[in-house]
């Protein structure tokens, strides 16, 4: 019996899969360059390929780890914000809003 991991677009003759949110296309001409074999442009002729392309790709994504990303500038008044605590949202929007100062001049006469 034949399993596929992909699904056949007979429109573009690619196989298409979505992992988390995101489509990955693979035709088999891309097959038979990264395969270094000449690959049939079929279903039927490029499955067993696209199957192992499939299993191949998605060992590297799920051995990428997820990146956390630092801290924004805008990330203490979000905490602030939700932690309801006024005193924090005013010293933390006091980093973020330029302070003025206002000079006067003495008039000379």
């Amino acid at each position: 019996m034949k399993k596929y991991q992909m699904y056949w677009n007979k429109h573009k003759n690619s196989w298409v899969k979505t992992y988390s949110g995101k489509q990955y296309w693979v035709s088999p001409s891309q097959l038979s360059h990264y395969f270094k074999v000449p690959v049939p442009r079929t279903k039927e002729g490029s499955f067993r390929l696209a199957n192992l392309w499939w299993e191949q790709k998605k060992k590297r994504l799920d051995s990428v780890p997820l990146r956390v990303c630092p801290p924004t500038p805008g990330h203490g008044l979000l905490e602030a914000v939700l932690s309801g605590d006024w005193d924090r949202i005013r010293k933390t929007l006091e980093k973020f809003l330029p302070t003025t100062t206002t000079t006067t001049k003495k008039n000379k006469k």
